[in-house]
């Protein structure tokens, strides 16, 4: 898509100050000196403000300037800007690769390797990627195993967006793109000091775009049971209509007490664009022994007359020749949803204890999120399914921050999580057929993270996670003219993870630091059969880490070089395989095939700053075995 962007206005008065004049704001002072170009970033990817150059971890940080640069709208526009960063689009929902750590399970309920927070608030349905992003002041990207200070345990890294808070001053911005398809993005915010103690902020952003792929398939043919015929009123794929809005208020109680409350709602209406193949697996060649090497195409023919198997997530698309164009599709169906509505809210309350701070935040969140794809990609005969996610949930975190010692050589964080999730889910091969599952999680957590210095230079890293998790399922399947099979089924887990290194300052401009990690991702409920209604309980994915990194600024301050090298064993991966089940005889799929792999690889990033307003960089590259 052309993009022809027009910025409205921006009414941030010192903003608009250096924007258009940037050689009058260096003129005010004669201090500023190549030294002066790259600007400290502050991450909290131990749970405190540190700069990123300090921080003995493997993060990255794109600011929100440089997401609206790129025009990034979802977790799906940044991953080029992260080494080791990918994503797969599972239909309901997005599976995130962080150093080859990804799951392939395809159901929206099921918890992924690649853990996703909004201000440290955890995330635990897939389907919330789908929320557009908006007014972010930065994203942080941590790289392996945290299974020590975030509120879930991941086995690949977390994503974490922070968005902007209020400010102390009356101002914001307006923001319009417009593009092909009658493309309109519209994005704002703006600050309103309420008093010289209480702050707000209301951020909104507008998402409009018309179809752009035509559908030319007959719904009428000798395949489709209930032939419809053409739609005269097909008006094709690809709209999206997206509504977003945030509004922050914080305040000041007192000199050691102060507190920060959000609100945000996300609806999207978006109609996916058309598949261009049909998918199978032919059982003559398909080994259950070794589902991952065995998906081989399924001749068209023998797909027609349903002699093909189709496996949830395992189905190898079979190439269809290609329409007249690529904007054009033939298939059976006239929408293809992919809905969400959400509704958040929390509170970050504050205490400032002298040498500690205590912090309490507060969470509950609310995700509708309905997918309905077309699976074959022809006209042949209906083969769809709908999805749907209903989840609820409820967070809170009390966090501990502090220093002990005359110099502060102790820093320390501690803290008490819980988390309750309820989910529904509808997923079946149409509308009318779902199978009607409902699904809980508990988790209760208590972890602590110590950095004692021994010297000015060398600091040693110890910290410990002790989880206990509880979850059941209970599963309908409501079949047209059958009767109903159901199932029920819960299981309890706990586990301890930790983490140990050192950190050690070669000079003020070089730092180094090894580690080592442990992460587990929880046991889940697989898909329950479709005939039954029975589910297998997959057991956790467990991770061992090891890093050595060197993070550097160079040439006066203008240059940063940061290079990390690991390696990790993961045990019990949680990979769905197909599978033909050995009771029915029909597709299903199995977990944890494989007893462990080892990954490897490097990642290197670059800033070079030429000026204070111009900066080069030469990566992110990384390598993964």
């Amino acid at each position: 898509m052309t993009n022809t962007r027009i910025s409205v206005f921006s009414f941030a008065l010192v903003a608009a100050t250096v924007l258009v004049c940037p050689s009058l704001s260096l003129a005010q002072s004669d201090a500023v000196t190549r030294a002066d170009f790259i600007e400290e970033i502050t991450v909290t990817a131990q749970r405190r403000d540190q700069s990123l150059q300090d921080v003995p971890v493997s993060v990255s940080v794109i600011s929100g300037a440089e997401l609206a640069e790129r025009n990034a709208v979802n977790l799906r526009d940044i991953v080029g800007l992260v080494p080791n960063f990918s994503y797969r689009d599972a239909g309901n929902n997005v599976q995130f690769n962080i150093r080859g750590s990804v799951s392939i399970q395809t159901s929206g309920f099921q918890e992924q390797p690649v853990s996703t927070y909004v201000d440290d608030v955890f995330k635990a349905i897939p389907s919330a990627n789908e929320a557009v992003l908006f007014d972010i002041e930065r994203v942080e990207v941590l790289r392996g195993p945290q299974g020590t200070l975030f509120g879930r345990n991941s086995t690949g890294g977390l994503v974490n967006f922070i968005t902007r808070r209020p400010g102390d001053e009356f101002g914001g911005y307006v923001d319009v793109q417009y593009g092909r398809y009658d493309h309109i993005e519209a994005e704002g915010a703006v600050d309103i000091p309420l008093s010289d103690a209480v702050r707000g902020r209301l951020a909104v952003k507008l998402i409009e775009r018309d179809n752009w792929q035509d559908n030319i398939g007959n719904a009428d043919n000798a395949f489709n049971p209930n032939p419809v015929g053409p739609d005269p009123d097909n008006e094709g794929f690809g709209e999206i209509s997206s509504q977003n809005a945030r509004l922050s208020l914080e305040a000041d109680f007192t000199q050691t007490f102060s507190g920060l409350f959000r609100v945000a709602y996300h609806k999207n209406r978006n109609n996916n664009y058309g598949n261009t193949g049909v998918g199978g697996i032919d059982p003559d060649r398909f080994d259950p022994n070794d589902g991952a090497n065995t998906r081989f195409n399924c001749p068209a023919n023998r797909l027609l007359t349903g002699e093909c198997l189709f496996v949830s997530g395992g189905g190898v698309v079979f190439p269809q020749p290609p329409a007249a164009d690529r904007d054009t599709v033939k298939v059976d169906v006239n929408d293809m949803s992919r809905d969400l509505d959400m509704t958040s809210a929390s509170a970050e309350l504050v205490w400032d204890l002298g040498r500690s701070t205590l912090t309490s935040l507060t969470a509950v969140e609310s995700v509708e999120f309905l997918n309905y794809d077309e699976f074959d990609g022809t006209d042949f005969f209906p083969f769809g399914g709908d999805r749907g996610d209903d989840t609820d949930q409820f967070l809170q975190e009390l966090r501990l921050n502090g220093s002990g010692g005359s110099n502060d050589q102790v820093q320390y964080v501690a803290g008490l999580f819980y988390l309750d999730v309820d989910s529904s889910n509808d997923d079946g091969k149409t509308p009318s057929e779902p199978t009607r599952q409902t699904r809980t999680t508990e988790s209760v957590a208590i972890y602590a993270n110590v950095d004692v210095s021994i010297s000015d230079a060398t600091t040693f890293i110890l910290g410990a996670r002790y989880t206990d998790e509880d979850k059941s399922i209970d599963v309908n399947i409501p079949y047209s003219g059958a009767s109903t099979a159901s199932f029920s089924r819960s299981e309890s887990d706990s586990f301890f993870t930790w983490r140990a290194g050192v950190q050690h300052d070669f000079s003020d401009a070089v730092m180094g630091f090894a580690t080592i990690s442990t992460g587990q991702k929880s046991g889940e409920f697989d898909t329950p059969n479709s005939a039954t209604g029975e589910t297998n309980f997959f057991k956790p994915e467990t991770i061992n880490s090891y890093e050595v990194g060197i993070k550097s600024s160079l040439a006066g301050n203008t240059a940063t070089l940061n290079v990390t090298a690991f390696w990790s064993e993961t045990e019990d991966y949680q990979f769905g395989g197909p599978a033909l089940d050995p009771n029915t005889g029909l597709p299903t799929t199995i977990n944890n095939p494989v007893d462990a792999y080892e990954s490897s690889g490097i990642e290197i990033e670059t800033m070079v700053h030429a000026t204070e307003d111009f900066a080069v960089s030469a990566g992110p590259v990384s390598y993964t075995h």
